[in-house]
């Protein structure tokens, strides 16, 4: 009797230990790959230019339509300032 085909690609039937080593570098990530070491440039995507830019409009229009004038949650706005710090050295 002929084995069934499997109904996963091959990659994901690897066995653990073997994932990853013969994966191609993502050049977005900041992992180091077989050229060295390649930082990412967070502040140069579109998203995160977006929303530097109109970060604090964001914030005033919430406040405004808010019943009570708080805006979003703190959660929020923490997770915001978070990406926006997100490759900044001195942020870490």
């Amino acid at each position: 009797m002929a084995a069934s085909p499997s109904l996963f690609p091959a990659s994901l039937t690897r066995p653990l230990h073997d994932v990853g080593h013969d994966v191609g570098h993502n050049p977005s990530c900041g992992t180091p790959n077989r050229s060295g070491y390649r930082p990412r440039r967070p502040e140069k995507s579109v998203l995160y230019q977006v929303v530097q830019h109109n970060i604090e409009t964001l914030w005033a229009e919430a406040e405004a339509q808010s019943p009570y004038g708080l805006g979003y949650p703190t959660h929020v706005k923490r997770e915001f300032e978070r990406f926006l710090s997100c490759g900044q050295m001195c942020c870490g």
